[in-house]
C-alpha cells in the first residue's frame, strides 16, 4: 500500500469552521500507481465541518479492460484516531476509470460530521488491469460547526 499526497497538503490554508457558515475546500494531486489499498490524499478538512458534498474532477486512471479500477472516499483523521474510508462514497465507485465530465463526479449526501481534522482519503478497492497517472482534483463541501 502506497500514500500519494497533493504537494501543498500540509502548507496549504484551510479555513476555520468554528465561525460558521459554509466551508470549502480543494486540493489536486497526481498519483503514480493504483495498487489495491493505495491511498490518495489531496485536501484536508477542517475540524467540526458537516460536509454534505464532495465533487471530484479527474482524468482517466484506468486505461485498459477488467478489472476496472474501483474506489471509496471517505476521512482519516489527522491525529491518526479511526478512519472512516467510506464515509462519502462506498467501495466500488468506478469513477476513475474515465475522464470526468465538465462538472466532475458530484457525491451529495446527509451531512457527514468530521469533528476532527482529517485528510479526505480516496482508496482503491479493485486494482485496474492498466493504471494510468493522472491528476484527481477534490472539492469539499460542508457547514463549519465547529468542534464538540
Amino acid at each position: 500500500m502506497a500514500s500519494y499526497r497533493a504537494v501543498d497538503l500540509l502548507t496549504k490554508s484551510i479555513p476555520s469552521s468554528f465561525y460558521g457558515g459554509p466551508v470549502t475546500v480543494a486540493g489536486a494531486l497526481t498519483p503514480a500507481g493504483g495498487l489495491l489499498a493505495d491511498k490518495y490524499y489531496p485536501v484536508r478538512i477542517p475540524a467540526g465541518t458537516d460536509v454534505y458534498r464532495v465533487t471530484i474532477k479527474n482524468a482517466d486512471l484506468d486505461s485498459n479492460g477488467g478489472p476496472t479500477l474501483a474506489i471509496k472516499i471517505g476521512y482519516e483523521p489527522i491525529d491518526g484516531s479511526t478512519p472512516v474510508t467510506d464515509a462519502f462514497v462506498a467501495a466500488g465507485s468506478t469513477i476513475l476509470q474515465a475522464v470526468a465530465a465538465a462538472g466532475g463526479n458530484m457525491f451529495a449526501f446527509k451531512p457527514v460530521r468530521v469533528d476532527k481534522e482529517s485528510y479526505l482519503v480516496i482508496e482503491v478497492s479493485t486494482v485496474a488491469a492498466t493504471f494510468a497517472a493522472g491528476e484527481i482534483t477534490a472539492i469539499v463541501e460542508g457547514m463549519g460547526l465547529g468542534t464538540k
